[in-house]
């Protein structure tokens, strides 16, 4: 009681015993809130800046560098009778969590990748104080020695319709040598190594960023991994049949456009689907993601590239909207972050970038961006994107105008946001800080700053 918003304090707390012993202290931050715009906090033990996984009206899930999984209610970011356990090495990309049961009931699961090699399954039900499953990945890719630096990838129902857990599959892409990598397929409950593609007689590239999924039928699923190119390749599509396993050869491939250590953005339009890619050069390459030149291990049919970018580093990570409809045709906007400056370009009605429409803002130390739609029920796109500054900053994802920013802690690093809704009504933010604390930034709060 007694303090102020917008004024920072510092506690320490010391436990004593008995005879009046203190330990050494811990220290921490408490900065008042309204309640209007930061909706929750939630203070670990260590810095957080890999962004959170949403299960909507339900939990959000974080770790710290202290390495413990956190789980957070969606309502109000208290911990309840929830225990963290200690994941096996530390987190650099987000946690996959879902609801694995397609029925009435629930099983509410987190899959985490840590960079002693191994992959985690923890229920996040009340009670649990380890992993129920676990896989050391670098041994299974025959590693002499490796981590997993990009995130585990959850395909349902990955070979056939049954509402089963028996179809479902983890994919996981290896951090080891410059060539000597893998991809592996795994069981739900990690107990089984069912297949992997090495990339055959060149290798395969280092895996920094998370794969993402395309859903097609129950035959023919694809995944998209991107890898550097010292293997040749810069993305492999390793397509999942019944088995489960790999075919033989991969989808498709793309080589001959540098190292991605960006997650690729997938752009939905009707029917068609399309990835937008950008590399450590600072470049962007636009790919239709399931028509390629040839059979099979051909490449993606490039649609567009924008390379004249003035760049200040490599592109850390990509967002795009859902399309504005714009006459009968749609047009999609892409944000993007390098090392100092948040981009943004349309992606216009006939599927080519509009470079007149190219917008840059400075933006200190920007995290990955996070795109939306609709936000508070107007017609608009907005672009969201945590900074070194203490800052969550709002733009209009068209202009590059700031809409508004969010002081979440004065004095420190403002992690990657993950979107939330907590009620299923009111809209959220989530990032981490470097004081290791979680923050639910709402989004319905009509000031600025």
């Amino acid at each position: 009681t007694g303090v102020s918003n917008g004024v920072v304090y510092h506690y320490a707390a010391f436990s004593f015993d008995l005879s009046l012993n203190y330990a050494a202290g811990v220290a921490s931050i408490g900065h008042p809130r309204s309640a209007t715009k930061i909706h929750w906090g939630f203070a670990t033990g260590g810095s957080a800046l890999s962004p959170a996984g949403a299960i909507p009206e339900q939990h959000v899930i974080g770790i710290g560098n202290d390495q413990l999984l956190q789980r957070m209610r969606a309502s109000d970011g208290t911990r309840g009778s929830w225990d963290p356990p200690l994941v096996g090495g530390s987190v650099q990309s987000r946690p996959m969590v879902g609801d694995l049961d397609s029925g009435p009931s629930t099983d509410l699961t987190a899959f985490v990748t840590a960079q002693d090699g191994s992959v985690y399954r923890y229920s996040l039900d009340d009670g649990t104080t380890s992993f129920e499953g676990s896989a050391d990945a670098v041994s299974d890719a025959a590693c002499t020695s490796g981590i997993l630096q990009a995130g585990p990838v959850i395909m349902l129902d990955a070979f056939d319709t049954n509402s089963n857990h028996d179809d479902d599959v983890i994919v996981v892409a290896t951090r080891c040598g410059a060539t000597d990598n893998k991809v592996l397929l795994y069981s739900h409950d990690l107990t089984t190594l069912y297949d992997s593609y090495d990339g055959g007689s060149g290798g395969l590239g280092i895996s920094n960023a998370t794969p993402i999924i395309v859903y097609r039928n129950s035959a023919d699923n694809l995944v998209y991994i991107p890898v550097r190119d010292d293997g040749g390749e810069s993305l492999v599509v390793v397509q999942i049949q019944s088995g489960p396993s790999f075919t033989a050869l991969p989808f498709a491939s793309v080589s001959g456009i540098g190292d991605l250590d960006a997650r690729p953005a997938l752009v939905r339009r009707s029917t068609d689907r399309f990835l937008l890619l950008g590399n450590t050069a600072g470049e962007l390459y636009f790919y239709f993601a399931d028509t390629r030149t040839g059979g099979p291990g051909s490449s993606l049919s490039q649609r567009d590239s924008k390379l004249d970018v003035a760049t200040d580093g490599p592109v850390k990570g990509m967002a795009v909207g859902s399309g504005e409809k714009t006459g009968s045709l749609y047009e999609n906007w892409a944000v993007w972050s390098t090392d100092t400056t948040l981009h943004g370009i349309k992606i216009g009605a006939d599927g080519t970038f509009n470079d007149s429409s190219y917008w840059s803002v400075p933006v200190a130390g920007p995290s990955l961006p996070l795109v939306l739609r609709w936000v508070g029920g107007t017609d608009n796109t907005r672009a969201y994107v945590g900074s070194s500054d203490g800052y969550l900053y709002e733009f209009d994802a068209k202009t590059g105008t700031q809409v508004r920013r969010f002081l979440v802690e004065e004095g420190k690093t403002v992690g990657d946001p993950s979107f939330d809704w907590a009620d299923g009504v009111v809209q959220g933010i989530v990032v981490g800080t470097t004081s290791g604390a979680f923050h639910w930034v709402s989004l319905d709060w009509e000031g600025g700053e």
